[in-house]
């Protein structure tokens, strides 16, 4: 069974797409300005890019734009990330309370870095 992908690449970062039924990849470099296709591919260049997009349920004109922030993490895995980042420090200054220094700073440091780490992705959902 293919195994492909559609992916474009800019500013050095790469974001794809499956594409199940593609035997091989197709890549869009838009830092270098080319673009690759497995071979076998009927390439077809496009001069007007303002036309209307072809479609199986007929034409459209709309189009989908995405933007990537944070890592990744959206809504609801989010704030579960979060709640569990409070608990990760509160457990940590009960370690600390009960002489588990080391424990502690364990968990304290677990706690802030999956808050840093789903802090964004939480903020920039409700934005």
């Amino acid at each position: 069974m293919p195994d492909g992908e559609v992916a474009v690449r800019q500013n050095g970062h790469e974001h794809a797409v499956d594409a199940p039924d593609l035997d091989g990849q197709v890549l869009v470099c838009l830092d270098h300005g080319h673009v690759e296709v497995p071979a076998g591919l009927d390439v077809r260049y496009q001069e007007d890019a303002d036309d209307d997009l072809e479609t199986d349920g007929g034409v459209t004109a709309d189009r989908t734009s995405v933007e990537m922030r944070g890592a990744g993490i959206g809504g609801e895995l989010a704030m579960w990330a979060l709640v569990a980042s409070g608990l990760l420090l509160i457990s940590s200054g009960y370690l600390f309370g009960v002489d588990s220094t080391g424990s502690g700073l364990i968990a304290g440091a677990g706690g802030i870095l999956l808050a840093f780490i789903a802090g964004p992705g939480y903020w920039s959902d409700l934005s």
